[in-house]
């Protein structure tokens, strides 16, 4: 048997060679890589302006799943060390972010964004008239903003007495009914902003961040406090479930000795490639074992770091919980988004009631396609459909959550127009295809079918193909 010894010395030495022919890898067959994005907003059609308007009034804020972002403001100034993010408010708002993290200093009566003592150039006031700019063009929609004190450390009655200009400013905006509720309906909260605060608790603006069950596990002292990073990540997610005392916040961040941009996405550099651990496979195959292998040589795998951006949508995605609640990440990626949203979709459960309307997920085990429902009446209900069709009680949606994006899916009986967009998974290619309509008509009635070899007919112009 080999000594410990022995395999910690051969892991060394194959980690050396595998190195000299590559220390990092562009993951072109790893999922989710676009979980983590440091460009800008993504194409118009696959934003998320919207999503809420997929669920019912009734439901409660806190039991929401919602993407949000951690120094919200932090967009390119200080370098590697400091930037958190890459688009800027109003962006972050178009791709579905709906928790903004709103880090203040005061100075002179002055309310600027900070990150330590880096400012941002551009003042808190503007933050909130981005936001109502936002939720005048989006009023299903509502947006959480967490407000704290930054690189200053004045008295809470100075930083109340600063914000009040705003909040008078904004108050048609600003959600006034946190002395009635703690926890307000999504039908209350629709076109406002709800302040989280963290200073000054016992003045009530809104909520109170202390209130949340929070994990904001951020200090990394290498980058090799990864994985155990994600671990504390993996274990939150798998057990929470809504309280209708109290939210979620869980951060998918990390700096201290290591970048936020490796934090988020593994790599060596905000668009490098991923980096190695320095641990191969076989020799530690038990180790990391959600971090990619890859880069083989001589039946030798290295080991590949993989950023919580990407582990947490990977997890979300394949794991389906039913409830992720505010998810508070750095650089976040369409796919990230998606799957934070995508929790916001009911499950199934036996003897349960739905209400017309409201968005059900269905991992269809006979087609092996995820499929969303909407339910066609209040009351109970039986069983979904499992051949692509609608039924008495549900409404076939289509593979992924209605989200308000302007692209549409197939749901049979119904008519398109000249133009719409639509999004077809392809079984045959393994791929979403996306076509565009030239006419309009009953398509499964005149079996206007999407050609499945991503071409062009006369019903439907090919516009572009990605994988899933």
């Amino acid at each position: 048997m080999i000594s410990k010894l022995l395999r910690r010395r051969f892991a060394r030495l194959a980690a050396v060679l595998t190195g000299l022919c590559c220390t990092f890898a562009h993951a072109g067959n790893w999922d989710y890589t676009d979980a983590y994005s440091h460009g800008g907003l993504w194409a118009k059609d696959l934003t998320q302006p919207s999503w809420m308007k997929a669920i019912g009034d009734d439901r409660p804020l806190l039991s929401l799943s919602i993407p949000g972002t951690h120094d919200s403001a932090s967009v390119g100034y200080g370098g590697d060390a400091v930037q958190n993010q890459s688009m800027s408010i109003p962006d972050q708002l178009r791709a579905g972010i709906r928790y903004l993290d709103f880090r203040c200093r005061l100075d002179n009566g002055d309310l600027q964004f900070h990150h330590g003592f880096v400012g941002m150039h551009k003042t808190c006031a503007s933050g909130f008239a981005d936001v109502a700019s936002f939720l005048a063009k989006h009023p299903s929609e509502t947006v959480l903003i967490k407000l704290q004190q930054e690189y200053s450390e004045r008295p809470n009655a100075e930083l109340q007495a600063a914000f009040d200009p705003i909040f008078a400013t904004y108050a048609h905006v600003i959600w006034q009914g946190y002395n009635e509720t703690q926890n307000p309906r999504l039908g209350e909260v629709r076109g406002k902003i709800v302040i989280v605060k963290r200073f000054n608790e016992r003045q009530r603006n809104g909520l109170t961040y202390n209130d949340f069950n929070i994990l904001d596990n951020y200090e990394m002292g290498t980058n090799w406090d990864l994985y155990s990073h994600w671990s504390r990540i993996k274990s939150r997610l798998a057990s929470m479930t809504p309280s209708p005392y109290g939210g979620y916040i869980t951060h998918i961040v990390g700096s201290g000795g290591s970048f936020p941009y490796f934090v988020a996405s593994g790599r060596s550099s905000p668009d490098g490639g991923h980096l190695v651990t320095g641990l191969t496979t076989p020799g530690w195959s038990g180790s990391y074992p959600d971090f990619p292998r890859d880069s083989c040589f001589i039946g030798i795998c290295s080991i590949y770091f993989k950023g919580l951006n990407e582990l947490t949508a990977e997890y979300l995605k394949t794991r389906m919980p039913a409830f992720a609640g505010i998810v508070v990440a750095d650089f976040p990626g369409r796919s990230l988004i998606d799957a934070i949203i995508e929790r916001n979709a009911k499950t199934w459960r036996q003897g349960d009631v739905a209400r017309a309307g409201d968005v059900y997920v269905y991992n269809n085990p006979y087609t092996h396609l995820v499929e969303y429902f909407a339910a066609k009446r209040d009351g109970a209900y039986w069983y979904f459909p499992i051949d692509g069709r609608d039924n008495n009680d549900w409404i076939l949606l289509g593979n992924q959550f209605p989200a308000g994006r302007d692209i549409k899916y197939w749901v049979h009986s119904a008519a398109s127009a000249v133009g719409d967009i639509y999004a077809y998974r392809n079984p045959f290619t393994h791929s979403i295809d996306y076509f565009r309509a030239k006419k309009a008509g009953y398509y499964a009635h005149q079996k206007l079918w999407f050609p499945t070899n991503q071409s062009s007919n006369a019903y439907w112009e090919f516009i572009r193909q990605e994988p899933f």
